[in-house]
C-alpha cells in the first residue's frame, strides 16, 4: 500500500473534483475544501466549517448512519468481513490486505472489531489534520464518505431506521398481569448507546432531565442582619436573628451533586469541574472529640466565609453535619441553610466566600484550608423584645 504525503486540504480539494463529479470549478483563488462545498451545494455536507470539536460534532449522527447500516449483526460493532463489506458499498476498491491495514488504522487497540468511538475518531483526526501521512485508502474512505453525504444517502433522519429497527421489540413495550390488565409500559423512543468507553458523567446526560432545578430542604430566615468583625483576627462578627425566630432545628440531607449545587458546591468525587486556587493551601486531618460541642463551640456557635477554598471529607459514618447557608439573591435580608450529611469518604468542595459552619463536626475529617486570607467569622445571635441577645445553636430534623 502506497503512502502519499500532501498538504492536507490540497489533497482534499483534489478528491473533491474527482470524487463528486466536477459540479464546478474550483475557485481562482485559495479556499478550503468547506468553502468549496458551500458554494457548489445548497445542502450541508459532512465535512464541517471550521475544526472546532462543537462543529465537527455535527457530523457524528451521520456517520453514525454510515457505521449502522454495515453493521449486519446490529451488535454495535464492525468486524473485518463486515468493514470490507462496507468499503464495497462506498465503492472503494481494495485488495483484502489494504482493507486489514485500514481496519487496523482505525483500530490499533483491537484487532477484531471497531467501535463507532474508533470509526468518529478517525475522521476527526483527518479533517482536523492531526496526521501528517494519509494512506490512498484513508483519502478514498474519506472521499467516498463526502460523496455519500453529497447525494442524499447519510440524511439526519436515517439513523432512526437502523435505532427503530434494532430495538423494535422495545418500543411501545407493554406488559399485562395475570388478570390481562395492563401493569407496565414503555416509551415509544429509544436512545441507542452504541459499545465504547464513556464516563458516567457523560452517559447520564439526558437532555429532557435537567437536575439544576433541584433544590434541597432549608431552614429560611427572613430579616436578618451579618455584621462583619472590625478584627476579624481576634474577634467574631454577629449575625443577627429577628425575634420570632424559635424554631431552631435546620432539615438534614444527604449531600448530593445535585442539591450542593444550590450553594454553589459539589462532591468533589463526583465532578468534572476544575477550579483555581487563588491561595496556597493545606491538606490536614482534622478530630473534634465528642466534648467538641459543649467544650469550645457552644456559646458561640455561628458561620463563616472567607476567600480560600475549602475540601472537608469525613473518615466515619456518625460524622456530624455540615452547614451550609446563602443570602437569597434578590434580598440580602432573607438566609437559607441547610444541614447536610456528607457520604463516608466523599468530598465537598466548598468554594470562596461560601457561608458555612463547622460547628456540628464529629470525628476525623481531612481538610483543605488556607491561612491566607481572613475569616470573616459570625456567631449566631437572636434579639429579644427588650433589646438584649442571646446566642443560640441548632438542632437538626430529618
Amino acid at each position: 500500500m502506497e503512502f502519499y504525503c500532501y498538504h492536507f486540504h490540497l489533497v482534499i480539494q483534489q478528491l473533491i473534483d474527482s470524487a463528486l463529479e466536477k459540479v464546478s470549478c474550483v475557485p481562482n483563488d485559495s479556499v478550503t475544501a468547506y468553502e468549496h462545498f458551500t458554494k457548489t451545494h445548497s445542502t450541508p455536507l459532512l465535512i464541517p466549517e471550521s475544526i472546532s470539536d462543537q462543529n465537527l460534532s455535527a457530523a457524528q449522527e451521520r456517520l453514525k448512519v454510515f457505521f449502522l447500516a454495515v453493521d449486519v449483526n446490529a451488535d454495535g460493532f464492525l468486524s473485518l468481513e463486515e468493514f470490507e463489506k462496507f468499503l464495497s458499498n462506498l465503492n472503494i476498491e481494495m485488495n483484502h490486505e489494504d482493507v486489514k491495514a485500514l481496519f487496523q488504522e482505525i483500530n490499533p487497540k483491537n484487532k477484531d472489531q471497531i467501535t463507532f468511538q474508533e470509526f468518529y475518531k478517525y475522521y476527526a483526526e483527518m479533517i482536523k489534520v492531526e496526521k501528517a501521512m494519509h494512506t490512498q485508502s484513508e483519502l478514498a474512505l474519506l472521499a467516498a464518505c463526502l460523496k455519500t453525504d453529497r447525494e442524499g444517502k447519510c440524511a439526519l433522519g436515517g439513523i432512526s431506521q437502523f435505532i427503530n429497527k434494532r430495538w423494535e421489540n422495545f418500543n411501545n413495550f407493554k406488559r399485562h398481569g395475570r388478570t390481562g390488565k395492563l401493569v407496565m409500559v414503555g416509551s415509544d423512543q429509544v436512545t441507542d448507546v452504541l459499545p465504547g468507553e464513556y464516563s458516567l458523567v457523560d452517559l447520564i446526560a439526558w437532555s429532557d432531565i435537567q437536575p439544576q432545578g433541584i433544590k434541597p430542604k432549608f431552614v429560611k430566615i427572613s430579616d436578618v442582619r451579618w455584621t462583619k468583625s472590625t478584627e476579624p483576627k481576634s474577634s467574631s462578627g454577629s449575625l443577627l436573628l429577628p425575634n420570632n425566630f424559635t424554631d431552631t432545628r435546620l432539615p438534614i440531607e444527604i449531600a448530593t451533586n445535585d442539591n450542593l449545587a444550590y450553594y454553589g458546591c459539589c462532591l468533589a468525587n463526583e465532578s468534572q469541574m476544575k477550579v483555581s486556587l487563588l491561595h496556597r493551601h493545606a491538606i490536614q486531618d482534622f478530630t473534634y472529640h465528642e466534648n467538641y460541642y459543649n467544650e469550645f463551640v457552644k456559646g458561640r456557635a455561628g458561620l463563616e466565609k472567607h476567600e480560600f477554598a475549602h475540601l472537608d471529607c469525613p473518615f466515619q459514618e456518625d460524622s456530624g453535619f455540615f452547614i451550609l447557608g446563602k443570602f437569597l439573591e434578590q434580598n440580602e435580608n432573607e438566609l437559607h441553610l441547610t444541614a447536610f450529611k456528607i457520604p463516608l469518604k466523599h468530598t465537598i468542595y466548598v468554594p470562596p466566600l461560601t457561608m458555612h459552619s463547622n460547628d456540628y463536626l464529629q470525628g476525623t475529617w481531612r481538610t483543605m484550608l488556607s491561612d491566607a486570607a481572613d475569616i470573616d467569622h459570625v456567631i449566631i445571635e437572636r434579639e429579644r423584645h427588650n433589646g438584649t441577645r442571646d446566642q443560640i445553636s441548632f438542632d437538626f430534623m430529618n
